[in-house]
């Protein structure tokens, strides 16, 4: 049958009854916030998953329209202390579902006040104990969308990752920035919304990921970093784009025209593309 903890959640994909509930919050909440948090389920009941640990996410929430169920998702190797963070997060993002219907941004002004409010009563040192309680209630006057993004909190709630290689939140990175991740070399072209477009440093494929993943920072020096925009060139100046030496010939509106150097080959590329710098 597998894990036991992996089978808190639902049956066939149903609303759980509030044993099951139980039975996962008590083992894996702090004790003095058990009957709180299955308080936040009974409010409006939902499907909880614990989930094996994922490189990505800490925990999730999502609607599904068909069977009007709300799904809420937990990593189930995390401490009690995260484990609790990370499911008051999810509640939140819930509670500002049933009041905007999905119009709003998902960690915008809406959600970070339902998060504020439903992890106010739990901010006593009966459930965070020092020097948490501190860093937490000073995150909480205006939360990140991940608790990985904030140093202090990393530092006191996450130990494990002060050692970790991959200690950077992507997301955190500027754009020309090279960083690590699952041992291949990367660097930032564009931070959208939830992810962030990166160029392949070897090949030159571009590839989205997660903003929420954990990374190695390559960048030795970034006020003198030779990766940029080539938009910010000049024109006459040499660079290297995907393993080929180009010289800038002019801009245009939205693309620059390049000449392969050595040859009379010319062509337009993008003025977003991060290109290396060369003399």
């Amino acid at each position: 049958m597998g894990n036991p903890s992996s089978i808190y959640f639902v049956f066939l994909g149903m609303i759980p009854r509030q044993h099951q509930v139980a039975a996962a919050l008590e083992k894996h909440v702090p004790p003095a916030a058990f009957a709180y948090c299955l308080g936040l389920w009974q409010a409006t009941p939902f499907v909880l998953r614990l989930k094996p640990k994922r490189q990505t996410k800490l925990g999730d929430y999502r609607y599904e329209p068909r069977q009007r169920w709300h799904i809420i998702s937990v990593n189930r190797d995390l401490d009690p202390h995260p484990f609790l963070l990370t499911y008051v997060h999810e509640v939140a993002h819930l509670v500002t579902f049933n009041e905007y219907r999905g119009k709003v941004q998902p960690h915008g002004p809406e959600w970070k006040h339902h998060f504020r409010e439903l992890m106010q009563p739990l901010l006593v040192e009966e459930v965070y104990p020092q020097p948490i309680l501190g860093v937490l209630a000073r995150h909480m006057v205006n939360p990140k969308a991940s608790s990985h993004a904030d140093p202090a909190l990393v530092k006191v709630m996450y130990p494990e990752l002060q050692s970790n290689a991959e200690g950077s939140l992507l997301q955190s990175l500027s754009v020309g920035d090279g960083f690590i991740f699952r041992n291949q070399p990367y660097r930032v072209l564009e931070h959208r919304r939830t992810r962030t477009l990166v160029t392949h440093q070897h090949t030159g494929r571009n590839y989205l990921i997660s903003q929420q993943v954990l990374v190695s920072d390559i960048s030795e020096n970034k006020g003198k970093d030779t990766h940029m925009p080539l938009g910010q060139l000049k024109p006459g100046a040499h660079f290297r784009y995907q393993n080929e030496e180009f010289t800038l010939v002019k801009h245009r509106r939205s693309k620059s025209l390049i000449q392969l150097r050595g040859s009379k080959h010319q062509y337009l590329l993008v003025m977003k593309a991060v290109v290396e710098v060369i003399d």
